[in-house]
């Protein structure tokens, strides 16, 4: 029996999805999410100016946990660190948005973000 091409790319995606929900479940704990005060370990591992923006964004989105944005932060660049912030699946930046995507979601440009916005600018990224 062959599984369809399809049905085998479907099941990867929603693989990889559990994963980072995982993932990002994980950090919320361990990060202390559901506080707006980040713990020693986010503050010892977030470079300071990626931890101002999961914390400032977050507060613009109600139900948006710091944390959340975080654990994406670190699964996709470790928040910024990566040299080449490019997936083999096209993904740029260091929040890893497929550039269609970041282009439907960019506006508006947020306080101290490029104008125009870029998926490569971590304040318009987070």
């Amino acid at each position: 029996m062959t599984i369809p091409p399809v049905r085998i790319a479907v099941t990867i995606a929603t693989a990889v999805s559990a994963f980072v929900l995982l993932i990002a479940a994980a950090a919320t704990v361990v990060l202390g999410g559901g506080s707006t005060t980040p713990s020693t370990t986010a503050r010892q591992d977030i470079p300071p100016r990626m931890l101002t923006l999961y914390l400032q964004a977050s507060a613009t989105c109600p139900g948006l946990d710091w944390a959340v944005l975080a654990a994406i932060g670190k699964v996709e660049t470790d928040h910024a660190r990566l040299p080449n912030m490019i997936s083999t699946a096209g993904a740029v930046g260091p929040m890893q948005f497929e550039p269609s995507t970041f282009t439907a979601c960019a506006h508006p440009v947020p306080p101290g973000g490029k104008n125009p916005p870029t998926p490569w600018d971590p304040t318009d990224a987070v």
